[in-house]
């Protein structure tokens, strides 16, 4: 929407459309195939956009339960790195998770107001696991079997990086803390605006000319401001 021209009734009435989406019957019959996909088509765009919005809480309470069990039914709960990590039969888009996913996901549903300790006690751990040698994930599971350098990703880390800062509402452990002060590291080393200085992520420093532009909805996009919120917030 053109910020300029829309009033709040008009916000309000796409706010309303989404959350009329998300009661459906459609809704939790797409979400029950698939917490995920289709990608860039289904309620999970419309979940994200509405917490991106401050409405986490407007999503509806079934749709939320449903989603929860189908993220608990999803196969493969690593992230598969080496070949023999990914059982036969699993496909290997939409049979695991990736970071940028699990760490936008943490958060919404979070501000919902779920315990996702509890109901997806998997994902947590995940975060920490992956974590590289510069502070930074990845979700191309090649970036973890290049041995020259560290190609770890700005959108692949963030998310995390906000989940654990943002969203755990008890002290950190001894490992949180170390992953949130590598993280920052990161984030700092990459002065919130730079793309991987690597061969193997080249790819990014392309993307990292549109950070310094703030954009919104963000989705699984990174600008400086989201970097810059993050690090003041962990400062």
């Amino acid at each position: 929407l053109d910020a300029e021209k829309a009033s709040p009734m008009t916000y309000e009435a796409e706010i309303k459309q989404s959350v009329d989406y998300l009661s459906s019957d459609l809704a939790l019959q797409t979400v029950d195939a698939d917490a995920y996909w289709p990608k860039w088509n289904s309620p999970w765009w419309h979940m994200l956009l509405l917490h991106e919005m401050g409405e986490a809480k407007r999503i509806p309470h079934r749709l939320i339960e449903r989603y929860i069990g189908s993220l608990n039914r999803i196969p493969l709960k690593i992230f598969p790195i080496q070949p023999e990590d990914m059982p036969e039969g699993i496909d290997p888009f939409r049979g695991t998770p990736c970071h940028c996913q699990l760490g936008n996901v943490y958060q919404v549903l979070s501000a919902w107001g779920a315990d996702v300790d509890r109901e997806l006690p998997w994902i947590r751990p995940w975060f920490l696991r992956y974590q590289m040698a510069d502070g930074g994930l990845n979700c191309d599971n090649e970036a973890y079997l290049v041995k020259h350098e560290c190609p770890s990703s700005m959108v692949g880390t963030i998310a995390v990086f906000e989940a654990v800062l943002l969203y755990t509402s008890r002290p950190w452990t001894v490992e949180e803390r170390s992953f949130l002060d590598k993280g920052a590291q990161f984030l700092m080393e990459r002065k919130l605006m730079f793309g991987s200085s690597t061969t193997h992520n080249a790819s990014e420093r392309k993307s990292a000319e549109h950070w310094t532009k703030l954009c919104f909805p963000r989705f699984y996009l990174y600008d400086v401001l989201r970097g810059l919120n993050a690090l003041a917030l962990w400062a």
